[in-house]
């Protein structure tokens, strides 16, 4: 999927403080079901940082990122990447189209 004009259909960024989420789209927010809302008590280590994506198709999704996500998710579960730091290139498979009459994949990289 390199045609980002094609294959991207919704994309937002969203900036942590702390723990706490800032901003987070409502469409996200039920797909996500508070996996990544940490408690205060708990920042050393937590995101600072989410880009969600809404993706059209299946295969091979490349992206460039400055540093490393600490991880990925397609919908609500964990999904497995690969990242060349030299280059900044991750990408990530996806596999089948979302049950139902979804027509993009959730994809969310925490950072």
């Amino acid at each position: 999927m390199f045609n980002a004009g094609g294959a991207v259909d919704g994309l937002t960024y969203h900036i942590l403080c702390g723990a706490n989420i800032l901003e987070l789209d409502s469409s996200f927010a039920g797909e996500l079901n508070g996996a990544l809302v940490h408690s205060p008590e708990h920042r050393s280590g937590d995101a600072v940082a989410m880009i969600c994506m809404e993706v059209k198709g299946c295969g091979r999704l490349g992206a460039y990122c400055s540093v490393t996500p600490r991880k990925c998710m397609l919908g609500s579960a964990d999904a497995e990447f690969s990242y060349d730091p030299s280059s900044g290139f991750l990408t990530l498979q996806l596999e089948n189209m979302p049950e139902g009459n979804k027509r993009v994949h959730k994809v969310v990289m925490e950072l």
